[in-house]
C-alpha cells in the first residue's frame, strides 16, 4: 500500500487493476479485522495451567466472590473455570472503539 502511495505521489502510472485490488484488500482487512477484534468481547474460556508436567484447570476460589486463578485472569465464580478473554475494562474499551473506528473505513 505504501509502495502504491510513493508511487503516486512521484507521478508514476499505477494500472487501475492495482489500484481496485489494493483498494479491495484493504476493505477486506477492515471486515475481517474488525470482525475478528469484536469476537473477543465473546470469548470465554477455561484457563490451564502446565504444572509438574501435567495441565491441570485453574479453579476459582470458593471463600471469594470474584477470586484471581493462579495465572492472574480474574475468575467468575457463577461459571467455575471460565476466564473472559479480555481481563479489564481497558480490554474492552480498546476493542470496542476499535470497532467503531473501522466501521465507517469499510
Amino acid at each position: 500500500m505504501y509502495f502504491y502511495y510513493t508511487l503516486s505521489t512521484v507521478r508514476i502510472p499505477v494500472p487501475n487493476a492495482l489500484k481496485r485490488s489494493l483498494t479491495s484488500l484493504q476493505i477486506t482487512q477492515f471486515v475481517v479485522g474488525g470482525s475478528l477484534a469484536a469476537l473477543h468481547l465473546f470469548v470465554y474460556f477455561t484457563p490451564t495451567t502446565y504444572l509438574s508436567g501435567s495441565l491441570t484447570e485453574a479453579a476459582p476460589s470458593s471463600s471469594a466472590p470474584a477470586s484471581i486463578s493462579n495465572h492472574g485472569m480474574p475468575v467468575d465464580v457463577r461459571a467455575p473455570g471460565m476466564v473472559h478473554c479480555l481481563s479489564n475494562p481497558g480490554e474492552v474499551w480498546a476493542v470496542v472503539a476499535n470497532v467503531i473506528y473501522l466501521t465507517p473505513l469499510t
